[in-house]
């Protein structure tokens, strides 16, 4: 058999990533997402030999590199795509809708999961919870095209990213409770609070400091802003993992401070209410702390640049969880995601009242609407990172029969049940004629538009 060789890999990538980018125009023209058939491309280049038995062993041999690349790049971008002071504004209603029902659905899923497949329970929570949630690959194009009030475009974004940041974490964190063996009940919590806590310190800490020298540095920096902030966050993410602490929710923060660090300048005590409130007044002392210039970095460079690296990682990710899909899987592993598509609808169904008071009064609206929330269920590549962690475990996955088959069967499901609605409930927002056309769809994670940064979406420019 012939191995993958470095120029043979590269074609493949080159291929995918083109492939990829005309899925992505024919999502933005037809609303279909490009995530199943780049995972049915990757399964069609196993089952066809297009990649021999040695080429996909030596791909699955990877999938622990292949996994922490996507887990950095992917939540640095999230955590620089979120606007934390216009999440404020809708955080307490967004929290409460969001946690609750990815607490339900994960400890639904869960629980399907260990009564029918019978899996050890930890590794039942780690599947309940890493397709507990909607994936903001999709959710993104949909709002920002949608008839919604803006607070409930926030709160429906606000839900996709922490969905994608916790279907990460809680897996990870359950991952980590595994590799350090036999622990108690008071030692998994120390560990989750360390993991969690010290990974919050952390991820804020490195993002304080790296403004600093970006804003210190700018002048020698210029130019070369993202390059060296992709090389901390990897530095980070790989001291936070040896540290055993979350990398993904580290990567997050470090990411969520560096995107708002213009908070810094929009708050420096010249607005009598920013001045005198709690907030402004915190933001004036930091800032005077950090000695930071009055030009604010040029973040967007970092940003823009973080948003097309994504896009290569995140499409070739999704081609290669199709490569390590693996088949015949036990029957079991395409009848239960059936059913767990029927628990995820049943949970948002039941908890669309919480999200009333931001619907539109207008009752055909409101009707679209609220079938728009219950069937915002596409899982994507957060559920694809953790199944390509599991993988990369030696000895889990013989525990844990048919994992990645019912994982890849959730993610295209879910994409199906969500597809189908926007056929069904979608209604384009009514377009100026200036209004600015709406980016491209991406393979990979995309929290905020950037309209929606300023406090307009793409429909109300």
């Amino acid at each position: 058999m012939v191995s993958i060789t470095p120029q043979g890999f590269f074609a493949v990538l080159a291929i995918i990533v083109a492939i990829g980018f005309g899925l992505d125009y024919f999502f933005h023209r037809t609303r279909i997402t490009s995530i199943l058939p780049l995972m049915l491309l990757g399964l069609v280049f196993v089952q066809t030999g297009v990649f021999s038995p040695t080429v996909t062993a030596e791909l699955t041999a990877i999938s622990g590199f292949v996994s922490a690349i996507a887990v950095a790049m992917v939540l640095f971008l999230v955590g620089l795509q979120i606007d934390l002071v216009r999440l404020y504004k809708v955080l307490g209603r967004a929290s409460a809708w969001t946690l609750v029902c990815q607490t339900l659905t994960g400890v639904a899923l869960s629980l399907l999961t260990l009564y029918t497949f019978q899996w050890p329970v930890l590794w039942c929570f780690v599947f309940g919870f890493a397709v507990s949630g909607p994936s903001s690959i999709v959710v993104q194009a949909l709002v920002t095209r949608l008839v919604m009030k803006e607070e409930l475009k926030t709160t429906v974004l606000f839900e996709s990213v922490i969905t994608d940041v916790l279907q990460l974490v809680i897996p990870t964190l359950l991952i980590t409770v595994y590799l350090q063996g036999s622990v108690s009940g008071a030692q998994v919590a120390g560990l989750v609070s360390a993991a969690v806590f010290g990974s919050i310190g952390l991820g804020v800490a490195v993002g304080l400091v790296w403004v600093w020298a970006l804003d210190k540095g700018r002048s020698v920096a210029s130019g070369y802003t993202w390059a060296l902030s992709i090389v901390v966050a990897l530095g980070l993410y790989s001291v936070t993992v040896y540290a055993s602490l979350s990398g993904a929710l580290t990567i997050f923060l470090f990411g969520l401070i560096v995107g708002n660090a213009a908070i810094l300048d929009a708050r420096r005590g010249t607005n009598p209410a920013d001045a005198t409130s709690g907030v402004g007044r915190l933001l004036a002392r930091l800032r005077r702390f950090m000695r930071l210039s009055s030009e604010t970095v040029d973040i967007e460079h970092i940003r823009r640049i973080q948003q097309e690296v994504t896009y290569i990682v995140g499409t070739f990710f999704f081609f290669y969880l199709g490569v390590l899909f693996v088949a015949p899987a036990p029957e079991f592993a395409y009848i239960i995601p059936v059913v767990a598509m029927g628990v995820i609808l049943g949970i948002r169904f039941g908890l669309v009242p919480i999200l009333s008071p931001l619907l539109d009064p207008e009752p055909s609206l409101r009707r679209n609407q609220r079938a728009l929330i219950v069937m915002n269920i596409p899982r994507g590549l957060s559920a694809a990172v953790v199944a390509g962690l599991v993988v990369s475990l030696p000895g889990v996955l013989p525990t844990v029969p048919g994992f990645v088959d019912a994982m890849f069967m959730v993610i295209l499901l879910s994409n199906v049940v969500a597809t189908i609605g926007i056929f069904l409930f979608y209604r384009p927002a009514p377009q100026s004629p200036k209004a600015a056309l709406p980016e491209p769809m991406r393979p990979a994670l995309s929290a905020i538009p950037s309209g929606a940064r300023d406090g307009a979406t793409p429909s109300d420019a």
